[in-house]
């Protein structure tokens, strides 16, 4: 019998290595965008289900200092603070998304620069043909 100490088989070494493997399969790197586009679709069919069982609702809104508004549906405040969010998100995303933008300029600007001094290697390595060498038994000088 084998001690599993001294066993070395090919097991995934890392946890993420053996996350990637569940029933001999491994993940692709499309997996995570599929999952959060599942729960984004659950989480926009709870809140319709929620507006559409909520229509009827009346609420009143307190803000601060005794501040009151008058009764809305339920679904305003709600839809509002969802736009709010939206926008607050988005206004914190943008620079990251413009550097990205930029970065991802500036990659393929070096790609094509290197792409075309490889071009430019080929066909100098093609137009250089290969010296032939000085035939063998001719030591001098040619008469």
């Amino acid at each position: 019998p084998r001690d599993a100490r001294t066993f070395t088989g090919d097991l995934p070494k890392a946890p993420q290595e053996i996350s990637r493997h569940v029933c001999g399969q491994a993940f692709e790197e499309t997996d995570p965008p599929m999952i959060r586009l599942i729960l984004v679709f659950i989480l926009l069919a709870l809140s319709l289900s929620f507006f559409l069982q909520n229509q009827d609702q009346e609420v009143t809104l307190r803000y601060f200092f005794g501040l009151k508004s008058a009764e809305t549906r339920v679904s305003v405040p709600i839809l509002s603070g969802f736009v709010i969010g939206l926008l607050v998100s988005s206004i914190l995303l943008f620079p990251a998304w413009v550097r990205g933008r930029i970065e991802l300029r500036r990659k393929t600007k070096q790609l094509q620069e290197a792409e075309a001094e490889l071009e430019q290697l080929r066909e100098a390595e093609r137009g250089v043909e290969p010296e032939a060498p000085p035939p063998a038994g001719d030591d001098g000088p040619p008469a």
